[in-house]
């Protein structure tokens, strides 16, 4: 899976902004974070991993994985809101999961034209 690419300037400009940052940016160095190159299956993964451990969102996604093969829209509107809490998510979570799908499937949200969106428009 492709990483979060950044370099010098990117951490050089954070720790000049916050000198705590300065001091987690020296310490750690460099860090490479995984990317979900697909907009939708990086936003159901962005759920899911709310509010729980990096391991149990790693765990959660594997068994969605599993379960379903890919995470797309089309595969997620298939799927019952018990199905995809069978993977280990809240009913919650498995309801903006599953309205997230049907907005994208709609046409009311158009994933590929963020691309070209300010970070507070895609936000809204």
């Amino acid at each position: 899976m492709p990483v979060f690419q950044y370099g010098e300037e990117e951490t050089a400009y954070l720790a000049a902004r916050d000198p705590r940052m300065a001091e987690v940016i020296a310490a750690v160095g460099h860090i490479e974070r995984e990317v979900h190159p697909d907009l939708f299956a990086a936003l159901v993964n962005s759920i899911v991993g709310q509010q729980i451990s990096t391991k149990a969102q790693e765990t959660v996604w594997n068994r969605m994985l599993d379960a379903f093969g890919t995470v797309s829209p089309e595969i997620i509107a298939l799927r019952s809101e018990d199905e995809l809490q069978s993977v280990g998510i809240t009913y919650r979570k498995a309801g903006y999961i599953k309205s997230a799908a049907e907005r994208v499937l709609a046409g009311e949200i158009d994933l590929e034209e963020l691309h070209g969106l300010p970070d507070d428009e895609v936000c809204r």
